[in-house]
């Protein structure tokens, strides 16, 4: 239930795009779906709001990657893993 921040900068000419991809997912965020409890941050990181947890599963649980791109070409981040606690 407490807000996280998967971190990415990303720097070039044109400005990349950024996207985050969860265990090979596109992310959406609160800009494709304003129910979203996940937002990207001017920079390039992902803020979400609260990390959710229930009987059904950990939704937010999963591997992460950043994508930037822009028309010369795209970098792809490490792996980072979001575990979420149990109750």
């Amino acid at each position: 239930g407490e807000p996280a921040t998967l971190s990415c900068k990303a720097e070039g000419r044109p400005a990349p795009v950024v996207e985050w991809y969860k265990d090979g997912e596109r992310v959406e965020t609160d800009r494709e779906d304003p129910r979203s409890h996940r937002t990207l941050l001017p920079g390039g990181s992902l803020f979400f709001l609260r990390i959710l947890h229930g009987r059904r599963g950990k939704p937010d649980e999963g591997v992460y990657v950043c994508v930037a791109r822009n028309y010369l070409g795209e970098a792809t981040s490490r792996n980072a893993s979001l575990e979420v606690a149990g109750e």
